[in-house]
């Protein structure tokens, strides 16, 4: 999708005006207006534009791994001291975390492989 919209700023010789840096924030100026429209709250918005900035801007998987594991060991901390209801989000965070990790891992590797071929 990013390669069709540069190809169109491109062909439409707008690369004068936008360069990929404000081509990103443009897109994520218009989520962000497009879910006040849609009268979304403010988890809602957040979760919709760090998909957008990790879609446009890919982080290495190795990062959501590192935080994953910091939340894990956060959990029984948080057991011990009696707080089990935040060792419950604490979990939570480290489980998405970590699929979020094994997810962006695949796509890295069949990135790999392709240029391999």
């Amino acid at each position: 999708m990013n390669n069709r919209i540069e190809k169109l700023i491109s062909e439409y010789r707008l690369e004068i005006y936008f360069t990929k840096r404000h081509l990103d924030y443009f897109v994520l100026v218009i989520a962000f207006i497009l879910a006040l429209a849609l009268d979304w709250g403010t988890a809602e918005i957040a979760v919709l534009l760090a998909a957008i900035y990790l879609i446009l801007n890919p982080i290495r998987s190795q990062l959501f791994a590192t935080g994953a594991l910091l939340f894990l060991l956060l959990t029984p901390i948080a057991l011990v001291l009696g707080k089990d209801a935040r060792a419950d989000k604490l979990a939570i965070i480290a489980y998405s975390l970590l699929t979020l990790a094994v997810v962006i891992s695949i796509w890295e590797t069949r990135r790999v492989a392709k240029k391999i071929k």
